[in-house]
């Protein structure tokens, strides 16, 4: 085999991750993307630095490819988790607190395999094996290695326990969804086991890549054979589509996240698709663009604005409440609710019309 083909053997993990990394991004709305996506772009990571360590051609740089390979491999076993809580429905996994605990010990392992050459308990020993076609390292693993097999293997163990229960528990018609997920999360203990069982210490090894780039891909096939939807979104989505009054969601960049069809009417705006959209291209295609742009465009606070226009020689009256939202005090955006108070205004204003008239009829009788 050429050197030029094992090459992109070695990238072709790193090929296939990102490129299913960008479809989950682009796709990120359903339930367990987000650590999906992370496991995806930490497994490209794994493969990229697999081929630097097989073209280095000295020590020094074998050892630094490795040790940065390792630093970024320690969270493939909490991202695996957290992914596995997600499928599951596990609302732990969205708890702050948790994914700190979770992500606590890759963090320590990640400086210890950097700082390995003060400390040498990750390898107590390191040589290059120049040998073979591409230079090798042979090394003696210390304390900190094995803690790091341990952590990444009871993390993986009990991530494939949680989908495998929640694969048997799958309603019928959710079966192909099911085997899949079953298979992924089968892979890399079925096939971790067994390379344990036989590994011999070869850091040049590189199968764990290629088993868990394959339960990967089992995965992305269970997602998105039919996406999986999140309950979260759901539920918004039917609020803001039977709320009468209008909704419209704003993300911290001023992007319309979510826009409902009586936000709409009430803005008259064209029937287009304004999701995604730049809040300004919004409001340049509404009448009340003057009212609303120092309102909307890059807010500050919330608050609550009655807004009164006329429409075709009718007056009329919205109240606009600007709402922020936030998630463990940081911003992620604006909830925009508007109502309509025109027939409130009206009535207000005929009441108006009525008491002045009745004031008038008064003073003309106490002038008799």
């Amino acid at each position: 085999m050429s050197v030029t083909l094992q090459l992109l053997l070695y990238l072709a993990p790193a090929i296939i991750t990102v490129s299913l990394a960008i479809y989950c991004w682009q796709n990120r709305q359903y339930r367990g993307t987000y650590p999906f996506c992370g496991l995806l772009i930490i497994l490209s990571y794994w493969s990229v630095c697999c081929t630097m360590t097989t073209v280095a051609t000295t020590l020094s740089e074998n050892i630094l490819w490795a040790a940065l390979q390792y630093a970024g491999t320690v969270f493939v076993g909490p991202l695996w988790l957290l992914f596995a809580m997600a499928y599951a429905d596990k609302p732990l996994w969205v708890e702050r607190r948790f994914q700190a605990l979770l992500f606590a010990p890759g963090v320590l392992l990640a400086i210890g395999v950097l700082t390995n050459s003060i400390h040498m308990s990750w390898w107590s020993a390191i040589s290059l094996d120049t040998s073979r076609v591409f230079p090798t390292l042979i090394v003696s693993e210390g304390l900190l290695f094995w803690f790091y097999v341990a952590y990444l293997s009871l993390c993986v163990l009990i991530g494939s326990i949680i989908i495998g229960l929640k694969a048997s528990q799958t309603r019928s018609t959710e079966r192909h969804r099911a085997y899949l997920m079953s298979i992924g999360a089968a892979i890399p203990v079925i096939g971790g086991g067994l390379l344990f069982l036989v590994w011999q210490g070869n850091m040049s090894d590189n199968s764990a890549l290629l088993l868990f780039t394959a339960a990967s891909a089992c995965f992305f096939a269970a997602l998105f054979y039919k996406p999986l939807p999140d309950i979260n979104l759901m539920a918004q989505h039917h609020l803001l589509a039977k709320n009468t009054d209008g909704l419209m969601i704003l993300d911290h960049q001023g992007t319309v996240i979510s826009i409902n069809d009586a936000a709409i009417q009430l803005l008259g705006l064209p029937s287009e698709h304004w999701t995604k959209s730049p809040v300004s291209n919004l409001l340049s295609a509404t009448h009340l663009k003057d009212e609303l742009q120092p309102i909307l465009v890059a807010p500050s606070q919330p608050l609550t604005r009655q807004i009164t226009y006329t429409l075709g020689h009718k007056p009329c009256s919205i109240t606009l409440l600007l709402e922020l939202l936030e998630t463990d005090q940081i911003r992620t955006g604006w909830l925009v609710v508007l109502r309509d108070t025109t027939p409130m205004a009206q009535a207000q204003q005929q009441l108006s019309r009525q008491a002045a008239e009745l004031s008038a009829i008064n003073q003309i009788a106490q002038t008799i």
